[in-house]
Parts: structure tokens; sequence; C-alpha cells
């Protein structure tokens, strides 16, 4: 995110791009690559040049990605908080998706439901580890879950690895766990 320090993690991250001549890019709203294969991928947020101030939280401005294949549309939020959805609301964003990687490993503090309304999945993926510390994923956003119908609702900490496999006119979920 904007104003990650350049600790050990981003320098080893930088010399791995590096030894496989991968390009770094730095992805702001409106940055669209064609991965070949009709795979396509948007970053809908942060804005250009947005930076967080020294000691300021990093999650709202983490990197939101939509992951476009063959008609099905996954929406990756990373950690962002309920300003960052409002602001996406707000500016209009190809937020329809099948697939819904829910902010902030299930904090109470984002994935609302007006978020939840424009962006219309069919499934929705808790990335959360078991007995976290922080006790996600919170009771009110799984309440706020509940209340989309036909919603599918996946958690790591119970279904473990999730995958999504489609052929452009269906979706399939494969789990780690059955």
């Amino acid at each position: 995110p904007p104003g990650l320090e350049r600790g050990d993690l981003v320098r080893r991250w930088e010399e791995l791009l590096a030894e496989r001549g991968i390009p770094r890019v730095t992805a702001w709203r409106a940055w669209r690559a064609a991965l070949g294969n009709g795979l396509m991928l948007e970053a809908l947020h942060p804005v250009a040049g947005a930076r967080a101030l020294p000691g300021e939280d990093l999650n709202p401005y983490s990197l939101v990605l939509r992951v476009e294949a063959e008609g099905q549309a996954v929406l990756l939020t990373a950690d962002i908080d309920a300003d960052a959805e409002r602001r996406l609301l707000a500016a209009r964003l190809p937020l329809g998706a099948a697939v819904l990687k829910v902010a902030h490993h299930g904090s109470g503090s984002s994935t609302g439901r007006a978020f939840l309304e424009a962006v219309g999945p069919l499934f929705a993926v808790i990335s959360v580890g078991i007995d976290n510390n922080f006790e996600h994923p919170d009771s009110a956003l799984l309440e706020r879950l509940g209340e989309v119908p036909d919603l599918a609702v996946l958690r790591t900490d119970q279904a473990g690895t999730v995958e999504f496999v489609t052929d452009g006119a269906r979706l399939w979920v494969q789990t780690q766990k059955r």
C-alpha cells in the first residue's frame, strides 16, 4: 500500500521481482492489465497519489482489484474500511462481481449493506485464521451477509483453501475441506 515502509519484506519482494525480470507496477484507480486468455485486471482503489501519513493506518489505502475472466468477475477488497467503500460507491465504479473477497478478514468495519448491494455477489469469501486474536469474522458482518438472498458464505477457517473455476457461463467452487 502507499506509504509502506521499506522493510526487509518489501526489499525481498523487490529483489524477487528483479531476479525474475518481472516489471514493478504501481497500480492506482483506472490501471488495467490484460493478462491473456481473456483475463482482465483493474485497480479500483486507491486513487492516484494517495499516501498514508506517518503512523496512519494503511488499511484504507489497500489495493482493490476487480478481476474478470470469461464474463465472471471477482472483487478483491483487501483491508479497506467503510470510508473506502463509500468512496468506491461514490465514484460509480464497476463493482459488480460474482465473488467478493470480504474486506479485512471479516471485521465489522467494512462490507456494508450498500457495498454488498452494489457488488451483488453469489459468493462471499472471508479469509480468516482459526482462533484469530481479533475474533473475526465479526458477528454483525455475518448477519449482514446472511441478509443477502442466495449468497453462499465461505470462510477459510472452516473451508480451508477456496478456489473458483469458470467456463464463462458457469462458476464452480472447490474447497480444501469438503
